[in-house]
């Protein structure tokens, strides 16, 4: 198996090396082996190459929606929704988020242009949504997982409505959506940090706490682990 990857990419690249030559002004790149096998391999030779690319397709296709559906499933439906459910409910949920999934991925398909503007609004997501969560959960102990995950979808949320407008004024979604989402971690945590520690019964932020003579001020400091 191990060989026979090894030379479906070596005859890949051999094929794409030379088809830049060929078609060096193809409006659509990202189609060249296939006008390649139409064009100059011989037929049988042509047909096969194209049945290897629709397979590498349809293989990548549906074994992230598989994952994605599969993910989904356990870690949301199972977890927080129906706890209780069976074989059956998940697979009826599984396959249900597969249709929907594969009709956002045609519409991101029709949206983007290109893979890589595609891929380039996927980091920025990733980026903008998580990498401020993961901070503030390894330098603070004041964040809690209600802050946290508003700052992901905060930060998830800005980068696709900046990049609907179309990026105005030349702004990158980045430069929007990372401040984003480190102000409502901040703003979520502060208030259910207060609400949790004055139902556990503890000091929270600016309480006055009776300490004989006079009052101290309960004011609690940045930590840092």
């Amino acid at each position: 198996m191990f060989i026979g990857e090894i030379l479906v990419i070596i005859s890949i690249v051999l094929v794409v090396t030379q088809a830049a030559k060929l078609y060096p002004t193809l409006d659509v790149p990202s189609n060249v082996i296939f006008q390649v096998a139409v064009d100059y391999l011989p037929m049988a030779f042509g047909a096969l190459v194209m049945c290897a690319c629709m397979a590498f397709i349809v293989t990548t296709a549906d074994s992230y929606l598989l994952s994605s559906a599969t993910n989904l499933t356990n870690d949301i439906y199972v977890k927080y929704i129906r706890k209780d459910a069976t074989d059956k409910q998940k697979m009826l949920v599984l396959r249900g988020t597969i249709i929907v999934f594969s009709f956002i991925a045609v519409a991101l398909t029709l949206y983007f242009p290109t893979v890589l503007s595609l891929q380039m609004t996927a980091y920025t997501m990733y980026g903008a949504a998580i990498t401020p969560a993961i901070l503030f959960a390894l330098f603070s102990k004041k964040v809690t997982p209600a802050g946290g995950m508003a700052g992901i979808l905060v930060g998830g949320l800005a980068t696709i409505v900046w990049t609907l407008m179309g990026t105005p004024y030349g702004i990158q979604c980045a430069i929007v959506a990372v401040p984003a989402s480190v102000i409502a971690i901040l703003i979520v945590s502060a208030v259910t940090l207060q609400r949790s520690q004055a139902v556990s019964g503890s000091p929270v932020p600016g309480q006055l706490i009776p300490g004989g003579a006079e009052e101290m001020l309960f004011c609690p400091v940045f930590s840092v682990r």
